[in-house]
């Protein structure tokens, strides 16, 4: 195992945030996770976390990482495993069993909230099953769910009190409530739905891997199930699998495919990284919001942030969600002010 030149940062992220946001996007073929910079996608180290020299344990296709705690979990699809790691990068745990001592088989995502973790398990004898852990690794429940089980369930993800589950067999995003319960779709007609991402505006992300050109990529819908955004991905490469996805600092898009890493940036596309077999993008640190009303990053809290905050506004870009409670409205535009005049 191997941390790269950033385990100082993620050491510190248990206690403080490190300055700039970073974002893990696992790469299955090379049997790591990289870092990327939230910022405008560039690379931070790409060798972050990998396998190599490590004993008694291995990644043979790793589809997510996500901090648990003051841990690091990633889940692995072949190893029918999830892996733990502590804050500083020592392997500490695999688990292999959920609830009853049954094995996790066709492990592929992690979804946190709180001292809970919900893992989706695509096989027997625990089948299209969303597992669920504590965050010290103790299996606690699992539920089915509903769909013709034979593509299975690809994330979970916590969403306002419920869980969001892509899956294939339904061609539809999913509402359960956290017990298991069917609730409806949140949305569908999408073929082969990958990861899921709920923003901190109550958004979300999903990547719909495999599906015809101007169908497949990535949809970003706001908290209601309706599209906001968007991203043909046929422009990428139209024989790449579509995995995940994530929001940039700058208003843009990180993207991750079986073709590499790209960004999606005012519409348009760039290529970061054509080596890694690109699977789910997720947060390692949001960053230092110390001063959040200096959105120009200038060291100043001026009327260029005050402008730049109402083009924001305008937009309903998430920048502008000030009050954190999802969407952008007048408690966003009255909460901006308060920090403007604060000052830093």
């Amino acid at each position: 195992m191997r941390f790269g030149r950033y385990t100082a940062m993620v050491a510190a992220f248990g206690v403080a945030a490190p300055a700039s946001a970073q974002l893990m996007v696992v790469d299955s073929s090379g049997d790591r996770v990289c870092l990327f910079d939230q910022e405008d996608g560039s690379v931070i180290d790409l060798d972050w976390l990998s396998d190599a020299g490590a004993v008694g344990w291995a990644f043979s296709t790793p589809k997510e990482a996500a901090v648990v705690g003051d841990e690091i979990w990633v889940a692995d699809q072949l190893e029918d495993a999830i892996h733990r790691f502590a804050a500083d990068g020592v392997f500490l745990s695999t688990i292999t069993e959920g609830p009853g001592g049954q094995p996790l088989n066709n492990i592929r995502s992690l979804g946190v909230t709180g001292d809970t973790v919900y893992v989706t398990n695509a096989d027997a004898p625990l089948n299209d099953a969303i597992v669920i852990f504590s965050s010290d690794g103790t299996p606690m429940s699992s539920f089915a769910a509903s769909g013709a089980f034979s593509l299975g369930c690809f994330d979970a993800e916590p969403f306002n009190g419920e869980i969001l589950v892509s899956n294939a067999d339904s061609d539809a995003l999913q509402r359960y409530t956290e017990s298991g319960a069917f609730l409806g779709n949140f949305a569908s007609g999408y073929a082969y739905l990958e990861q899921v991402v709920v923003l901190d505006d109550g958004s979300v992300l999903t990547a719909n891997a495999i599906d015809s050109v101007g169908i497949e990529g990535i949809y970003h819908f706001n908290a209601d199930g309706s599209v906001r955004a968007y991203l043909d991905t046929a422009a990428i490469n139209t024989s790449a699998v579509i995995r995940g996805a994530n929001v940039l600092n700058n208003g843009g898009y990180l993207v991750s495919t079986s073709a590499g890493v790209w960004t999606y940036v005012s519409g348009v596309w760039t290529e970061i990284n054509g080596d890694i077999n690109g699977q789910y993008i997720t947060v390692l640190s949001a960053g230092d919001d110390a001063c959040a009303p200096d959105l120009t990053d200038d060291g100043n809290v001026d009327t260029n942030d005050f402008f730049l905050f109402l083009t924001y506004y305008q937009n309903q870009d998430p920048r502008a969600d000030f009050s954190a409670g999802g969407g952008i409205n007048t408690n966003d535009f009255f909460a901006f002010l308060a920090a403007y005049q604060a000052g830093c």
